[in-house]
């Protein structure tokens, strides 16, 4: 069976929201390091320069980790697997709780990428969808 032009859509965006969360989490594992090494550069103590090494790498990995779940839904959905389509919805359920203090504080970020999952959870929901992935 053909893949839907919407799975494909959706499939390019958690690539796409996987390489990014990827960059920016090697970032964050580099930003560490540095953040440290200036803090030591600076003072004697070395507690500071280990807590922000500390911080920049479990912000770091949190996010890598997260950009390979995008990674895999994205390749589940562009493969028609079943499981990518339920890792899809799991990680679009998540990103609408994540952003729900949006609505108290909005922010277009926030509020854009809280309609974004909306519509990726009511398209993957639709039965013409559900039946391509053979739910």
């Amino acid at each position: 069976m053909a893949r839907p032009l919407g799975v494909t859509l959706i499939a390019a965006y958690e690539a796409f929201s996987g390489v990014v969360r990827l960059v920016l989490g090697l970032g964050l594992v580099a930003a560490g390091s540095l953040a440290a090494k200036l803090a030591g550069m600076v003072s004697e103590h070395n507690i500071f320069s280990r807590f922000l090494s500390g911080m920049g790498k479990v912000f770091g990995i949190a996010v890598i980790l997260t950009a390979l779940l995008h990674l895999s839904a994205g390749f589940g959905l562009w493969s028609m697997k079943a499981w990518g389509r339920s890792l899809t919805l799991l990680l679009a359920v998540l990103g609408m709780l994540l952003f729900l203090p949006t609505l108290v504080h909005p922010h277009p970020l926030g509020f854009g990428a809280m309609v974004i999952n909306g519509l990726i959870v009511i398209y993957l929901l639709m039965s013409g969808v559900k039946s391509s992935f053979g739910a």
